[in-house]
């Protein structure tokens, strides 16, 4: 089983431009957030040493890794979807 972390939340712990980077890299999949962070792990090197840390300590609080759903960026689907939307809209007026 996996928790959800919604981009609000995410956007809390890591920031704007942290939370950016995670959702362009990972966004729609399912992750593991280790209970402690190794300095080669991979969250560190897309959100860097402190928010990757704060994920941490928010997600894994008990010392224990978990699984985490993360939303979908500004390349899934729907981010698709408003490009496409707002090119069509542009180019009618």
């Amino acid at each position: 089983m996996s928790d959800y972390i919604s981009t609000e939340s995410l956007r809390e712990i890591c920031g704007d431009g942290p939370t950016l980077k995670l959702l362009s890299a990972k966004g729609g999949t399912r992750i593991y957030v280790p209970g402690r962070l190794t300095d080669d792990h991979w969250l560190i090197g897309v959100l860097g040493q402190a928010s990757a840390e704060a994920l941490v300590k928010y997600m894994a609080a008990d010392g224990s890794g978990c699984k985490v759903e993360l939303p979908l960026g500004g390349n899934g689907q729907f981010g698709q979807y408003r490009r496409r939307l707002r090119a069509a809209v542009a180019g009618s007026v």
